[in-house]
């Protein structure tokens, strides 16, 4: 059940980071003005984004002992799967826009103005449950790694040949490498 959980938070971190590069992609942000969509609320979600995936490691480790960090991390999974959700259909809008030139003239229609309202709306609501998720205070530290590195000790204590048995020819040969 751990190595589920420590995949389900991997999946966490992989989609912010791929939120994080739809947000900076320059096609989107051109759609995002041109559709005159709320241009500085994306910019604090940027933030907010990388404020979260700063301590997304440290959650991964802590989730295993800590039962508020798990449910931490599942509202975080809900939240960012909204948020791939709400991208997708800008992203949707915006190829359409590509594929169907005369989508650029309904800009100032009816529905041009409902969908803007809707995805502002859609993305102030995104934008507070992160900020909530951001602030809760669960000691969470950044930049702190859930990747163990295991090191070879190394020794200058000599090799006890007493200690090693069978293939006495490798054995002479460690000895002497040793020395």
């Amino acid at each position: 059940m751990a190595s589920l959980s420590l995949l389900g938070g991997a999946l966490i971190a992989a989609s912010v980071k791929i939120l994080l590069d739809k947000i900076v992609a320059g096609e989107f942000i051109d759609f995002v003005q041109s559709w005159k969509l709320d241009v500085t609320l994306l910019e604090k979600l940027k933030i907010t984004l990388l404020s979260l995936q700063a301590v997304l490691h440290d959650a991964e480790d802590k989730q295993i002992t800590n039962p508020n960090v798990k449910e931490w991390l599942h509202r975080l999974q809900g939240a960012v799967f909204e948020a791939e959700d709400l991208f997708d259909q800008i992203n949707t809008k915006a190829l359409k826009c590509k594929v169907e030139p005369d989508q650029v003239r309904k800009k100032f229609s009816s529905p041009f103005r409902k969908f803007n309202r809707k995805i502002n709306s859609k993305l102030q609501k995104l934008f507070e449950t992160l900020e909530l998720l951001r602030n809760q205070n669960l000691g969470l530290k950044e930049g702190v790694s859930s990747s163990v590195w295991y090191v070879t000790p190394t020794t200058s204590v000599p090799v006890d040949e007493s200690a090693i048995y069978g293939r006495d020819d490798d054995n002479k040969k460690l000895v002497l490498y040793r020395v």
